[in-house]
């Protein structure tokens, strides 16, 4: 079982490798060989018009490694791979709390409107 308070490796392992995970994708970040931070998305291409978007469905930090760049790292890194892939823009279901909404505030050129979802527009 996965917890966001540990992660064993072959838990993620195996997680990463099933079968109904295929077109789910994860970007870690290691410390010491621990995980300690986590962005997990999904491409999608509207079949009618071919347009490509990412859907970021989890990020997260260890609480002792937060405000320390590590979600900015996993965004530009994920940013770096859309843009790779022709995903013209990304969407995120935005948490509602005072440490989110700081770090949401902080993209550039992207739509932190009162909704429950963050826009960016790459290309």
């Amino acid at each position: 079982m996965m917890t966001t308070d540990f992660v064993s490796k072959e838990a993620i392992i195996s997680a990463i490798s099933s079968d109904s995970n295929d077109i789910s994708k994860s970007i870690l970040v290691f410390e010491d060989g621990k995980v300690i931070g986590r962005i997990e998305y999904h491409f999608y291409i509207c079949i009618q018009d071919l347009y490509k978007t990412a859907y970021v469905n989890w990020l997260y930090v260890l609480s002792d490694y937060r405000h320390k760049g590590i979600a900015q790292k996993l965004f530009k890194e994920f940013e770096k791979i859309c843009i790779e892939n022709n995903v013209n823009q990304y969407f995120l279901i935005r948490a509602n709390n005072s440490n989110a909404e700081s770090f949401y505030n902080s993209f550039i050129n992207s739509d932190t409107s009162k909704e429950d979802v963050l826009r960016k527009t790459l290309i």
